[in-house]
């Protein structure tokens, strides 16, 4: 009964925003809210089923000299990532260059051994972020409501940055998790990490 009704909420919130695509974001803040039992779990499932903690483990990881079996690769900045306050130490990491015509010009930014550091604190910094914004709304989910929704607003965001960069075209998370020495961070075989990049795509 819970799922239906589950099902039927969604079906309807679909149906009336796709009558005014200009509330697209108050869709994502209804699945999250409607959502956040499932997605608090799911934050949490590498602590309580694999007792590891992926985010710290990214964010310590100390990449070898050569992790990429690959040249340096330029991908167009995407916009999601100006949505990042990125400290200095780790805008030192990140290399980027400007390509174009006069007029035309735009931005890459490149994925090497150089930078890999900064790829994957990115990964790392945005999880983290994503669950601690979570459990300060977990906790205020009975007593402030207020507050709590003004969380959901952040863990939509954060959901949706996350989704953007796990799935952009460059492929970088990817590799993170299945072609550099990131993966044996986390002390888990092949299958899970393999598991974890399906968890983030969600």
């Amino acid at each position: 009964m819970v799922l239906t009704e589950y099902i039927s909420d969604l079906w309807a919130a679909l149906t009336y925003y796709q009558s005014d695509p200009d509330r697209y974001a108050d869709l994502h803040i209804f699945v999250v809210y409607r959502s956040y039992r499932k997605l608090f779990k799911r934050v949490r499932q590498d602590v309580k089923t694999w007792n590891v903690h992926v985010a710290e483990g990214i964010l310590a990881w100390t990449p070898q000299s050569k992790e990429l079996r690959k040249d340096p690769q330029w991908f167009e900045f995407p916009d999601w990532l100006d949505t990042f306050e990125i400290p200095p130490e780790q805008l030192q990491m990140m290399k980027t260059r400007k390509r174009g015509a006069p007029g035309k010009e735009f931005i890459e930014v490149e994925f090497s051994d150089a930078t890999v550091t900064f790829w994957a604190w990115l990964l790392g910094i945005s999880l983290l972020s994503l669950e601690d914004i979570v459990d300060k709304a977990d906790k205020k989910r009975k007593y402030d409501v207020e507050a709590f929704k003004e969380d959901l607003v952040m863990i939509t965001d954060w959901c949706h940055t996350l989704y953007l960069y796990v799935n952009w075209s460059a492929r970088i998370v990817e590799t993170l998790l299945t072609e550099t020495s990131l993966s044996s961070a986390f002390n888990l075989p092949q299958r899970i990490i393999s598991h974890l990049f399906l968890r983030f795509r969600f």
